[in-house]
């Protein structure tokens, strides 16, 4: 059984499980609400007035965290309002949890790049009925003659070996890890890097060319996990008792959506560099934090 809810000033209607709250409705859909306790009825950040259809009655929660006036005009704590039949609300314009300017310029210094990924201008030997070799297998030597290793290459790389090599005249780039191959590109597309600060309440990302080290973009938002939690303990508690599933797609879908904005051509990225606390580190990573939140409190990684 479903119900309609119309989410105002925003516009959005959507069709939400009897039984759920609004809570889980709006921030299960993409709408996300600030929140400090993470959907728990302890902070009051989550209020919402109903404008249309049956206004429940006040629980202890609602009683607790809003003021009586706030009561009789319809205010309600989402999280602890269940759907049971069609609802319009308003949600003040606070409780949106919105995308935020930061200040992610400094000084740039004179750095000398020395990243894990190495470049390797190839020419290949064109294929011939005298010479039949895979496409990865004239790579593999061309590689082996460059380097004097053999090379490895990766599954998700060699999707574009083909036609890269076939649009180049068999001339292109390589990037290697060590002895893995990660990345094809055109001979003439510079190599990019992109350094995260992943921090609890705000995510910052810088672009950088990965052959000279000079800053080619910047920018930052908020970090979609607010919604579930201000602080680290909101959401280590989320995680084990909802799951952290939700907690690393938000933040995963924020940081695609952040670079996105950056580089014009995401798949010229070869490396990334992320930095957290333990906590997001863990949620980012899919690693269990149940462990963090007990006495001796260790990680699953260092």
């Amino acid at each position: 059984m479903t119900c309609c809810v119309e989410f105002q000033p925003l516009g959005v209607r959507l069709e939400c499980s009897l039984g759920n709250n609004l809570f889980q409705a709006a921030t299960g859909s993409g709408i996300r609400l600030m929140t400090v306790c993470g959907g728990r009825g302890l902070c009051g950040r989550c209020r919402v007035r109903v404008l249309a259809g049956e206004i429940p009655p006040p629980n202890e929660s609602d009683r607790r965290r809003l003021s009586p006036e706030e009561l009789a005009a319809g205010y309600r704590l989402s999280c602890r309002l269940h759907l049971t039949g069609d609802l319009k609300v308003e949600m003040p314009p606070e409780m949106l949890a919105a995308t935020t300017q930061l200040q992610v310029a400094g000084a740039e210094v004179e750095i000398f790049p020395d990243p894990p990924v190495r470049q390797v201008a190839l020419e290949l030997a064109k294929p011939s009925r005298a010479d039949l070799r895979s496409d990865w297998e004239r790579v593999r030597a061309a590689l082996r003659d460059a380097c004097g290793e053999d090379s490895l290459p990766d599954a998700v790389a060699l999707r574009a070996l083909s036609p890269l090599a076939r649009s180049g005249d068999w001339r292109l780039r390589v990037a290697r890890r060590e002895r893995e191959v990660v990345h094809f590109a055109p001979v003439d597309e510079a190599p990019l890097g992109v350094a995260v600060d992943l921090g609890t309440t705000k995510l910052a990302a810088f672009v950088l060319d990965l052959v000279n080290g000079r800053l080619l973009a910047s920018g930052g938002e908020l970090n979609p996990q607010i919604a579930y939690g201000e602080d680290v303990m909101s959401r280590v508690t989320w995680a084990m008792t909802k799951g952290a599933a939700v907690l690393q797609t938000a933040v995963v879908e924020g940081l695609n959506r952040l670079v996105a904005g950056l580089v014009p051509k995401p798949a010229a990225i070869e490396e990334v560099v992320l930095v957290a606390n333990t906590a997001m580190h863990h949620l980012f990573a899919g690693l269990p934090v149940e462990q963090l939140a007990l006495a001796p409190y260790l990680p699953a990684v260092s």
